[in-house]
């Protein structure tokens, strides 16, 4: 009898400690796979399961497909899209339900993040696609980004962020392909975003703020192309004291305006106390309102090449609205009403700025400094086809109020005052 209950138990006991084996692997998995493309590695049916499951510093691997799913990742990891065959495409999709509120930013405002990083260092996110399409957000009142760091550290090179938008409103302006922010006097975020294509987004493509946060953004793609009404747009945004680099990356087709303010490639330093020290190079805007607006004192901006900026109404090419900074070696092509505007709209004197070594080629003014500024050095400069090679006056008075942070406007953080 004794034997008997044995030989009953025997199977139990074996499946038992299979579990047992399959949990520990699965626990102790430093590389794991969403979906079956892979064989001889832990898998799992969602990304939420993988990134729970792996074990801190590992990879989750995503196979080709559609996961419709929001993604919150507070551990160190790489999560990134793999091949199958010849398909090479994971794609990030709201649930059927629509997304929800899955963090809180620094100014308090609720966060829908797709996918989320909070609190954890060295996040590697490739080769996904994270697409917002059907997120069925009820309102304005929670700002919404694909991919959020926030107190966070980590590396985002070839993604595809799109569709950012909160559908009850085209004037939310709470939109955003990549926001990037910490905690001021709490933690930090350092970023780098790279090589990754940013479109069709409501507010912005890739934003950082807040002191504390610095980003390097370099060799992307950000437009909004398919993008016809709505409120304004920024391309690449750096304010709130945030900190960071611009470079080499193609922004266009930002065209929108609401009649006072105007859509921007890249807006620095707006809400900044002191130097900024951001850095735009080598970048190259096309088909915007506004190409560079800067904001915070102590900005370079080098090699940058312009055209068709403004398209006849709006600002400038590159709109300097505080002290200090560099403009150098840039080359503009049809910017009106000026190429190179310098203002005090924004608070500041706009003194000791150097504007020169560009090359402009078409506009109104070549140069515009709003009366009562002084104290730059505006030459030389190399100028072909301009009314005025520089001009102090209103003859070619913008039609449209200065670039800037919209963003900041319509979403203010906490420190500090938003312009």
């Amino acid at each position: 009898m004794r034997q008997t209950r044995q030989a009953k138990l025997m199977p139990v006991i074996l499946a038992i400690a299979v579990l047992m084996t399959l949990e520990g692997q699965r626990a102790m998995a430093t590389t794991v796979v969403v979906g079956t493309c892979k064989t001889g590695v832990v898998q799992y049916s969602s990304i939420q399961a993988a990134v729970n499951g792996v074990s801190p510093g590992g990879t989750v691997q995503v196979c080709p497909g559609t996961y419709y799913e929001q993604v919150l990742i507070t551990q160190s990891l790489t999560l990134i899209g793999v091949q199958a065959g010849t398909a090479k495409a994971a794609i990030v999709m709201p649930p059927s339900s629509g997304l929800v509120n899955n963090l809180t930013a620094a100014n308090g405002v609720p966060f829908v993040a797709q996918i989320g990083v909070n609190g954890a260092a060295g996040v590697n996110i490739s080769d996904l696609t994270v697409d917002g399409t059907n997120n069925q957000l009820p309102d304005c009142s929670a700002i919404y980004g694909g991919i959020v760091y926030r107190n966070a550290t980590g590396t985002v090179n070839q993604v595809v962020t799109k569709n950012q938008f909160e559908p009850s409103s085209s004037a939310c302006f709470n939109g955003y392909g990549i926001w990037v922010e910490n905690d001021p006097g709490v933690a930090t975020s350092n970023i780098t975003i790279e090589n990754s294509s940013v479109h069709d987004f409501q507010g912005g493509g890739i934003v950082a703020h807040n002191p504390g946060t610095t980003v390097t953004v370099t060799g992307n793609a950000v437009a909004n192309t398919g993008v016809t009404a709505g409120f304004v747009q920024n391309g690449i945004e750096i304010g709130n004291e945030a900190t960071g680099t611009v470079s080499g990356n193609s922004i266009s087709d930002l065209l929108l305006t609401n009649g006072i303010f105007t859509s921007t490639g890249a807006v620095v330093g707006f809400g900044n106390h002191g130097a900024s020290n951001i850095t735009v190079t080598k970048n190259s805007f096309n088909d915007i309102t506004g190409a560079i607006a800067v904001g915070g004192d102590s900005t370079t901006i080098t090699s940058n090449k312009i055209y068709s900026s403004l398209t006849g109404v709006g600002v400038a090419g590159i709109y300097i609205c505080s002290n200090n900074n560099t403009v150098k070696t840039n080359t503009l092509s049809f910017n009106n009403p000026a190429g190179v505007f310098l203002d005090n709209a924004c608070g500041s004197t706009a003194t000791a700025n150097v504007v020169t070594s560009n090359t402009l080629n078409e506009g109104c003014a070549g140069i515009l400094v709003t009366p009562g500024v002084s104290g730059n050095t505006v030459s030389p400069n190399t100028f072909f086809n301009i009314n005025y090679t520089q001009l102090s006056g209103t003859t070619c008075s913008p039609t449209l109020g200065p670039a800037r942070s919209s963003a900041q406007r319509t979403n203010p953080l906490p420190t500090p005052e938003h312009p």
